[in-house]
């Protein structure tokens, strides 16, 4: 059980409210549905936005606690992804459709993991990106994402040239 779900049900308990009371104070008419709703947002805060204020004023719980548990919630998340994180570059290229204009695609090229940890992880990348583009003949019109952690993207232009770096 993760803390947002502990803190949940320890409050819920407290307060001597079921789960079916809980989604009827949220505003739910349909029980299964208001209950799948918290559950998915208790496990991934999918729909948070608008599912912890119902959440809270239904159990008139104080904000600084609730944040603290969703915290708690999003390290555990960020943690779990990034342990199965592999690094990646997404590959934008269009493809020529001669009168009829041209198509957009994408293809995915896998990086060697301790790619990040080398003096030259830019060059490693350009090459990969290089070796694409030649071995397929593809004309690389739109630019590159390299995924280099999970969190952290580096978006090249097409004369792989560093664009952004995204957080």
């Amino acid at each position: 059980m993760n803390p947002l779900q502990k803190y949940i049900l320890s409050e819920m308990d407290a307060q001597h409210v079921k789960r079916s009371k809980l989604v009827k104070r949220m505003g739910y008419s349909n029980i299964s549905k208001g209950l799948r709703k918290l559950d998915e947002m208790l496990e991934t805060l999918e729909g948070r936005e608008w599912l912890l204020p119902l959440l809270q004023d239904a159990l008139k719980i104080p904000d600084e606690k609730l944040q603290t548990a969703v915290s708690a919630l999003e390290d555990e998340i960020f943690d779990a992804k990034s342990s199965v994180f592999k690094p990646s570059i997404w590959v934008l290229y269009t493809i020529p459709l001669g009168f009829f204009g041209a198509m957009s695609r994408t293809r995915f090229i896998e990086v060697p993991e301790n790619a990040s940890t080398h003096a030259n992880e830019m060059d490693i990348v350009r090459g990969l990106c290089r070796v694409l583009g030649d071995k397929n003949g593809i004309s690389i019109r739109k630019g590159f994402i390299y995924h280099r952690n999970y969190g952290e993207s580096i978006i090249l232009d097409n004369h792989l040239s560093i664009g952004i770096r995204e957080a």
